[in-house]
């Protein structure tokens, strides 16, 4: 019915929309860690694709939804003209049921847009995930050199002691 048609477009919408949200943080995030360059070009050549795909799939759905509207306005239009025209009536009838296999081609294409979708969506909190386990390297990795830094530190103070301190004796 119309008003199912009209609900999983607007859930579709809604998807879009989370999923473009989601990219605009995969994009802040890429550009505040670029001590790990190869994983984010690799997950920015993943979102890159993925954005890509969807940018195809919402030009996709874009036309069926218009396809969708002028379907249902010749249907509208069918079913008026077949109240005025009784003699017409079995001509239409046929028509009528033609636009509507048409229109459940066209909801049977929109569902599996909405799958593409829902898959491209998983696939971006996949390369999110993926970007998060490369940041928490990079910052184990910087905590590592700090460590070594500050032992470096220690041992090269100990060292000026124990130089000093042979400097005395000697």
């Amino acid at each position: 019915s119309d008003v199912e048609r009209d609900t999983m477009l607007n859930q579709l919408e809604e998807r879009t929309h989370m999923v473009r949200t989601l990219e605009g943080r995969l994009g802040d995030a890429l550009k505040d860690h670029d001590t790990s360059l190869a994983d984010q070009a690799s997950v920015q050549q993943q979102a890159d694709m993925l954005r890509q795909a969807l940018n195809e799939h919402d030009a996709r759905n874009k036309a069926l939804k218009q396809q969708l509207h002028n379907e249902v306005q010749q249907r509208n239009g069918a079913e008026q003209l077949c109240n005025a025209k009784m003699e017409e009536a079995r001509v239409l009838s046929a028509d009528l049921g033609t636009m509507t296999r048409e229109n459940q081609v066209v909801n049977d294409e929109l569902a599996m847009v909405v799958a593409q979708r829902d898959a491209l969506k998983r696939d971006l909190d996949e390369a999110l995930q993926r970007l998060s386990v490369a940041q928490q390297m990079v910052q184990g990795r910087e905590k590592e050199k700090q460590d070594i830094l500050m032992s470096y530190r220690a041992l090269n103070e100990e060292k000026q002691r124990t130089d000093a301190g042979t400097d005395r004796v000697a």
